[in-house]
This record gives C-alpha cells, structure tokens and sequence, in this order.
C-alpha cells in the first residue's frame, strides 16, 4: 500500500462523463466544439484510471481489470464515448475475478464493445459478423476452434441488438423485429440460439478453457505456452464453475511462475504506475494530458510486430521521462516563481534548481529502464557513483580471476585530465578561473 499525504491521495470512485452527441456534418462550429470535448473527456478517462491504478490498496485488482481490457479489445478512438467506456471498465472490474460465463454474457451486451465490433446495426436482413467471429476467435475458443460457417450462424444469434448513443446513459437494446428467428446449426449444436445462450455454448466447449487459460499466462508467466502439467492444473481450478481467480490462484502457484526462463516484458504502463508510485505523485497533477496510455488490443503477431511494439513502447518511455521531468521543472519553476516575488532577489537562486530537478526525474525514470545508463552517465562526467563503483569493483574481480592480480580499472578521460593539471600547478582549461 503506498502512504500518500491526504491532499495527494488519488480519488478511487467512479468517474462520471457527460454523454456527447456527435453533431452533423454541416454545422462546422458545433463539430469543432464536439471534438474538443471528446479529447478533453478522454484525457479525463485515462487520467482517472491512471490515478486508480497508482493508489490502489490492491494493486492486483487494477492489473487485472487491465489485463481484460487488453483481452476485449476495445478503444475509446471508435467507440468515442469515454462514457461508455468507464462502464466497461467498471464491468471488467466487477466481474474480472468472478464465472466467466456471466462475464461474457455482460459483455456481449456492452455498448462500448457492440459500437466498437459493429454490432449495433446488425439486424436479419444485414447480418455483420464482426462480434460472432471475435467472440470464438478472440474471446472463447481461438483460432482453429470453429468454421466459416459457424462464424455466420453466430451472426444470426447475434442479431437484434443495437445501441442508443443519444440517451443519457448508453445502452443495449434488444428489438424482436430485428432479430433472425428460427434455428441456427452452430459448432455442431442446433437451436434457436440468443446472444446468452450462445455464450453458454462457447464456453462450455472443451477448447475454451485451455485457450483461456494459456492466453493470460502469455501475459503473466511467459510468452511461451505452458507445459502441459501446467495446463492441466490451471484448467482444473477453473473448472465447470469457470471461476478466474482459482485460475489466476493457479497461474500464480505454479512453479514454472519463478523459473528464471519465465520472463514478461514490462510494458510503459507498468512502468508509469511504479514511477508514480515511487514518487508520491498524481498521474492527473503532472500535466493536462496523459503521460502514457493503457494498450488494448489482441498481442503480438510476427517479428514485425514485436519490432514495431518494442519501439513504440521504447518511444513510451522516453515520453514519459520527458513529461514528468517536465512538469517537475514547470512546478518547480512555479514555487520559484513564487519566492521571488514574496522575496525579492533571493528567490531568483531558486531557478536553476528548478532544472535540476526536471533533469533528475528524467534520469531516474530512464536509469530505471536502462541500469546502464547511470554508469555511462559518470564515466562522462568523471564523477564516482554507485554504479560506477560497483562496476568497478566487478571489473577488479573479473582481472583477478583472469590474470592472477588486480589490475586499476580505467579511469575516466576527465579524471585523468584533472590529476594531471592538479599535479602540475595548473587549472583545467574547462575550469572558471
């Protein structure tokens, strides 16, 4: 639990948003007005999650409902109603550790997931089967598990549905004129299938639990799959109660969980939460804009896709050092800003400092990163430090291993410069006379 003065703790309730309607195409004006609205809610959106993650008591919590955002699939860019997107949120974090049979019928009649999969017009006479073919492929069975042609029966159980955005609070609607009645033959099973009943069947199928089950130890555990005895024991906590967290209880208790060779790559949220954290800050007081944002989508495909995922998660970092270090500096600037004009001159020493601190977040958030860093970082300047003494002191160790003696490591070219000019009486050129 991390101890946060009273006035910095963040605020864990449920954030309300305003609905907004997209207005027409002729009014210029009110589309412009629309669309500032529409970033500063979504900024508002991440900032408030962002600070929930940061305070949480249970941090898993959080973690989870992130790791099921990721597993839905959804982006408030389409659904563009940061309205209906903390609704979801708020079912993934209801419902994230509970039977994932109710979880996936919640959410097969959530307005940001139908908007987002195009479900919202799909009626029998124009079918889409958008949401029937992720609902097997992405969110149940995976690929392999099913047919075209279930894909399209799933459509017509699916069919019926549409959302209001006008109203107040967004909602899914079921209307019986729109809907395909009659029997729908899918994954061998025959009957006049809903959207509740066809869940029913996708879960229950002997390839759901498995799939499931290896999906979130790709994110938790290892990219690679899990063994076999592995597999058979998270399945089995799952069970035919479907229950998620004795299958989480599971993956965690697992002994492959603390191999060595079990390694997950930190994504930048990660990584921004512990900062902030660390740092006793609000995601939502170091800037108007969020500093990084919760990824969503359905993981890795091809060694392109890994290099292109590496880089923008490398460039998230360093946006991220840069946008705290920043706002450090801007704050910083602020209070200095303050002190003179309440003491004159005297507050004016209080600028450079002010750069400092900006410039030392950013160092700590990449040191973090990059443990290298901070050791290259003194060889330049000819300062000691930590790291550079205990690289050093393993330098040392390595030559006496080697060679039977200990060897002086090299000292940096400014050091080396400054013994030489000390030695001879004289200053260094870069020194102020």
């Amino acid at each position: 639990m991390a101890c946060w003065p009273p006035h910095h703790r963040p605020a864990r309730s449920l954030r309300v948003f305003a609905a907004l309607t997209a207005p027409g195409k002729g009014d210029k004006a009110a589309r412009q007005t629309y669309a500032k609205q529409l970033k500063a809610q979504t900024e508002q959106l991440v900032l408030w999650w962002l600070d929930r993650m940061v305070a949480a008591d249970q941090p898993w919590v959080e973690k989870r409902t992130l790791l099921w955002h990721g597993h839905w699939a959804t982006s408030v860019k389409k659904v563009k109603s940061p309205a209906a997107m903390v609704a979801q949120n708020q079912t993934e974090r209801q419902l994230g550790g509970a039977d994932f049979g109710a979880f996936a019928k919640q959410m097969v009649r959530d307005p940001a997931l139908m908007i987002w999969l195009d479900a919202s017009g799909n009626t029998a006479k124009a079918p889409n089967e958008n949401l029937a073919r992720e609902l097997m492929e992405l969110f149940t069975l995976g690929v392999g598990h099913y047919s075209e042609n279930d894909v399209r029966q799933a459509a017509q159980a699916l069919t019926g549905w549409r959302v209001d955005r006008k109203a107040a609070i967004m909602t899914a609607t079921f209307a019986a004129q729109r809907h395909a009645s009659g029997p729908q033959t899918i994954l061998g099973t025959t009957a006049d299938f809903t959207d509740q009943t066809l869940v029913d069947l996708l879960v229950s199928r002997p390839d759901s639990a498995p799939y499931l089950a290896t999906r979130m130890w790709g994110w938790l555990v290892a990219p690679t799959p899990p063994s076999a005895s592995s597999l058979a024991r998270i399945t089995s906590a799952y069970g035919p109660k479907r229950d998620l967290t004795a299958m989480f209880r599971a993956i965690f208790s697992d002994p492959a969980f603390l191999d060595a060779d079990s390694v997950i790559e930190k994504q930048p949220i990660d990584y921004a939460v512990g900062m902030f954290r660390d740092l006793k800050l609000r995601p939502s007081t170091v800037g108007q804009e969020a500093p990084v944002r919760p990824a969503s989508g359905a993981g890795r495909a091809g060694t392109g896709a890994v290099r292109s995922a590496e880089c923008r998660r490398l460039a998230d970092r360093w946006r991220l050092a840069d946008h705290v270090g920043r706002a450090g500096s801007d704050q910083a600037r602020r209070v200095a800003g303050q002190g003179r004009r309440s003491q004159g001159a005297v507050g004016a020493k209080r600028q450079p400092a002010a750069r400092v601190r900006g410039r030392d977040a950013r160092r700590r958030c990449l040191d973090r990163s990059y443990p290298g860093r901070a050791f290259q970082r003194c060889q330049r300047s000819g300062r000691a430090s930590h790291a550079g003494a205990g690289r050093a002191r393993i330098h040392r160790q390595s030559l006496k291993g080697n060679h039977g003696h200990v060897d002086t490591p090299q000292v940096p070219a400014r050091e080396r410069s400054d013994r030489r000019c000390r030695a001879g009486g004289r200053r260094h050129r870069g020194d102020a006379a």
